[in-house]
């Protein structure tokens, strides 16, 4: 008789384990810009389509970034940031595909227990007021 191992990786609102494309689908259901970011890589995999609006990138360019090549922080701001294990919002500059930097809070958020996945969101100044 075959024993299963129970499954420890799912998100509590799912009942398998979901795919890329099934998260890449809800974030381009977020209002702000959003993006997904694999830690183990350093790699960004999919921005939603308000991140390309506001930012000017192809989703391929995206994918060529690093965080600090699309997102400025103030030192102390990025020591928090950097091992991503905060979920307040932190003071940052968005640089744009023209190089423009537009000030926002980012946020990161882990979606799983491993903290290799993560949903980037970034709220720009204009749009909290």
């Amino acid at each position: 008789m075959k024993t299963m191992l129970p499954r420890t990786k799912t998100f509590h609102f799912w009942n398998s384990i979901p795919s890329i494309d099934d998260i890449i689908n809800i974030i381009n259901h977020i209002p702000n810009a959003a993006f997904l970011y694999d830690f183990e890589k350093s790699q960004i995999i999919n921005g939603n389509i308000n991140l390309l609006r506001l930012t000017a990138y192809t989703r391929y360019e995206l994918s060529k970034l690093s965080l600090k090549d699309l997102i400025l922080f103030s030192c102390e701001q990025e020591e928090l940031f950097s091992d991503l294990n905060v979920q307040q919002p932190l003071e940052a500059k968005l640089v744009t595909r023209h190089q423009q930097t537009i000030p926002a809070w980012v946020t990161a958020s882990p979606l799983d227990e491993n903290r290799r996945w993560y949903l980037i969101t970034i709220e720009t100044h204009a749009s909290k007021n």
